[in-house]
């Protein structure tokens, strides 16, 4: 199962180790690893980092993907945006291989 790495004070990955998430980083960013990456650690608690992801409206293609998230975490039907765990949004987007689990700046 994938794990959630804290690469900089920017991104964090899901990977199955830091080594892969690193070097999956490095080469999804083109930086070298002294660029990419700062202080790196394992997020032990996922459970507690709560990330905000975008309403999914029924029309779009991935609102099945986040249907069950999004009907348990949605505070406001008027809402454009809802908070998930970080172990939850893991659990239905992982795939077996890293990505950018989710970043400060776009």
């Amino acid at each position: 199962m994938a794990k959630i790495f804290k690469l900089n004070d920017y991104d964090w990955v899901a990977a199955e180790t830091m080594d892969e998430a690193i070097e999956w980083y490095k080469n999804e960013t083109g930086l070298s690893e002294e660029d990419a990456i700062d202080s790196p650690y394992e997020i032990t608690e996922p459970n507690k980092l709560l990330i905000t992801i975008e309403r999914v409206n029924k029309d779009e293609a991935e609102y099945k993907r986040y249907e069950k998230l999004q009907e348990k975490y949605m505070e406001h039907e008027e809402s454009s945006v809802f908070k998930v765990p970080a172990d939850e949004l893991l659990a239905v987007e992982w795939e077996g291989k890293p990505y950018l689990l989710c970043s400060t700046e776009y």
